[in-house]
Parts: structure tokens; C-alpha cells; sequence
């Protein structure tokens, strides 16, 4: 509809000036133009009986010399005209209207606009709408208030209730937190000890809270904000409490480490002093076997050679003292 109307309008433009057509007169080419738009063009024209149309250039001729005797276009006057009241109405209108658009029609011109809400379909109706909805027996309890009121704020929107279509939701049970009608209210709240409150009082209520958000949000963020303020000093606490810590065990672990070597090196040296010593005693052990079996070598080849020797054997009590004094000194 929206595109029709459109083209409606785009063919009411004189084509000349691109506005709608101002005295229309139609050539007998069927162009049509405005007739100052035409009497522009005459005036330029070096043979005044006849003038070109600006579209397909056909030449018409001009009775006396003067554009207004061409015919006049009716329909395109006529339609023009009803354009010019239509928007002249609608300019009327926008100025006393919500300018809420109808929810229910898709109608794009003036006559889409709401004047009237219903409450129990939640919807915004033009005059047209509103006539079809007073039609059906059923709408007949529907709670039809206006539309401005409704965009001044003098009236709130409310909705129906979806277990009771025909009851409004005008109350509100804080204890379940959920809008009711009254057959609701009364079969599921108002005897189980709720607490119940008009509408308007928990909008209220509800307004007061969120006005209330900043304040809160603020005091909050200053909250969190001293928070994190007391851990940034106590971690500032513990890395310091960490550091001396491990500066005690670095010179803790150095002055250890220091004792350990001193110690280790103490303990070095003792062992080579007692290495040295207990190598020299065995040493001297061992020297002194040596001499001994030295002495014994030469003791034992001096009675091994006087056993073997040519002369006349000695006493055998001689012999038998030499060995017993060889024995003795092992």
C-alpha cells in the first residue's frame, strides 16, 4: 500500500519543478505540467504560437500566446488536492496525537495512528482498528483508554491477566514477586499470609529501588574499592615478611655453608696428618721386619755354610748350643 501510494505521488510531480503539480495543464501530448512551469518555458521560445513539451519535445500550439488555454487536468487537480488535505490533516493530527503508531494495522499514512490502548489485548488501536475490536461481544468488558494519556504518563499501561483474560493485573504480591488480578489474588495469595500491594504501590516500590541502584552501586564500589586497597597493602605485607625470610635463609644457608667448608677442610687435614702418621708407623713396621729377616738371611747361611764346610765336625753339644742361640735371637 505503502508503495502504491508512493507512485502515486511521484506521478503527480510536474516534471519540470519535481513538486506537486500547481494548476495542472495537460498538453495534447497527455504530458501534464505546472502552468507557471509551462509559462517558463514559453517565454523562451522564439515562435510564441507554439511551445515543445519538455518530455518528448512534440510541439503544441498555443492559443493567443498564452499557456493557460491549454485544458486543465482535473484528475491530476483533483487527486493533488485530496494529497494536500491528506497531509495537511495528518500535520494536524501529529500535532495533537501520542504519535504512537497502531500495533494492530499495518497502515503506513495518518490513519495509522493510535488514538486509543486496550488493556486486556495490550495493544495500541487507530479509529479504524478501534471499530473492529467494539465489534466482537467479547470486547465489550475490554478497559479502553486513551492513547495520549497513556504517552503523558496520566495513565499507566496495564496487562490482563493470563489465567482471567477478563481481570487486570492490579496487584502485586511481593512474596512471590508476581503481578494478579483479584480472582488470583484471592485463590492463591491472599490467605496463604503474603504480602500483597496495589500496582501502582509496587511500581512505586520498584521505581524507589532502582533510584536507589547509584546510591547503592556507589557505596559498593567504595566498599570493594577499600577492599582491595587492605589486600594491595597486605600482599605489599606478606612480600615483605617473604623477603627478610629469605634473606634469612640465604644467610642462613651461606653462613652454613661456610661452617661446612671450614669443618670439611679441618677434618681433610686431620686425616692426612693421621695418614701420614699411621704410614709412617707401618713403614718403620715394615723396615724393621725387613732387618730382621736381613739378620736371619745371614744367620742361616752362616750355619747352612759351617754345616757344609770340609773340617772336622764340632761337638754336637757346640752344634746344638749354636742352633738354640740362632733361635733366640728370632
Amino acid at each position: 500500500m505503502a508503495s502504491t501510494r508512493q507512485h502515486l505521488t511521484d506521478s503527480l510531480q510536474c516534471p519540470i519543478c519535481k513538486d506537486l503539480l500547481t494548476k495542472p495543464k495537460l498538453l495534447p501530448c497527455s504530458h501534464t505540467f505546472c502552468e507557471g512551469c509551462l509559462t517558463q518555458v514559453h517565454s523562451t521560445q522564439a515562435w510564441r504560437d507554439q511551445i515543445p513539451c519538455p518530455v518528448c519535445r512534440s510541439v503544441a500550439h498555443v492559443s493567443n500566446n498564452n499557456v493557460s488555454y491549454f485544458p486543465t487536468n482535473q484528475i491530476a487537480k483533483s487527486l493533488v488536492e485530496d494529497i494536500k488535505e491528506r497531509s495537511d490533516k495528518k500535520r494536524s493530527t501529529d500535532s495533537t496525537s501520542s504519535g504512537q503508531r497502531c500495533t494492530v494495522c499495518d497502515d503506513d499514512d495518518d490513519q495509522g495512528l493510535a488514538t486509543f490502548y486496550c488493556q486486556h489485548c495490550s495493544e495500541f488501536l487507530c479509529d479504524s482498528c478501534l471499530e473492529q475490536h467494539n465489534r466482537f461481544r467479547k470486547n465489550v468488558f475490554h478497559k479502553l483508554v486513551s492513547a495520549r494519556d497513556i504517552a503523558s504518563g496520566e495513565i499507566r499501561i496495564q496487562l490482563a491477566c493470563p489465567e482471567h483474560p477478563r481481570e487486570l493485573q492490579q496487584f502485586a504480591c511481593i512474596t512471590c514477586l508476581v503481578r494478579t488480578c483479584c480472582r488470583c489474588l484471592e485463590v492463591g495469595h491472599q490467605h496463604d499470609g503474603h504480602e500483597i500491594v496495589g500496582i501502582e504501590q509496587c511500581d512505586k516500590w520498584l521505581k524507589e529501588v532502582v533510584d536507589s541502584l547509584p546510591e547503592e552501586v556507589e557505596q559498593k564500589t567504595a566498599l570493594i574499592q577499600s577492599h582491595s586497597s587492605f589486600v594491595k597493602e597486605q600482599i605489599g605485607i606478606v612480600q615483605n615478611i617473604i623477603g627478610q625470610q629469605r634473606q634469612e635463609m640465604k644467610n642462613f644457608y651461606e653462613g652454613a655453608h661456610k661452617h661446612l667448608r671450614e669443618w670439611k677442610d679441618h677434618m681433610v687435614k686431620e686425616c692426612d696428618t693421621y695418614e701420614r702418621s699411621l704410614c709412617k708407623s707401618l713403614e718403620d713396621i715394615i723396615q724393621c721386619q725387613d732387618d730382621l729377616l736381613d739378620n736371619l738371611q745371614a744367620k742361616v747361611s752362616v750355619v747352612t755354610e759351617e754345616c757344609t764346610s770340609q773340617r772336622k765336625d764340632p761337638p754336637l753339644s757346640e752344634r746344638v748350643a749354636r742352633v738354640k742361640s740362632f733361635r733366640l735371637s728370632w
